[in-house]
């Protein structure tokens, strides 16, 4: 009976690609970044939406949630009690009413 030997020569891998240096990104060229914020928004971007003990006047129903996360087609990472406890502690952003005059009333 005989038996085949293995071939026990391997071959030899290609060095791999080195990639090039990419120059960092500087101040100046992003155009973002010499754009003006205006005052409102820079106001808004300060304030947390989520402050050390608030608690929401109105709080989310775990069935509430329950629906709109099976209506939204959202699967949580996290147990939907613990998701309940923690959308309650989101302050709502503060909603602005402009009063537009009618046209011909003073």
């Amino acid at each position: 009976m005989a038996t085949k030997k293995k071939n026990t020569a391997t071959k030899k891998k290609a060095p791999a690609k080195k990639a090039g240096k990419r120059a960092a990104a500087t101040v100046a060229e992003t155009p973002a970044a010499s754009s003006l914020i205006p005052a409102q928004l820079q106001e808004f971007l300060k304030q947390t939406a989520v402050p050390k003990g608030f608690v929401a006047s109105k709080q989310l129903a775990l069935s509430d949630l329950r629906n709109r996360v099976t209506q939204l087609n959202v699967r949580p990472t996290v147990p939907i009690e613990q998701l309940v406890a923690s959308a309650n502690r989101i302050k709502p952003a503060p909603t602005v009413t402009v009063k537009i005059a009618r046209p011909g009333s003073r």
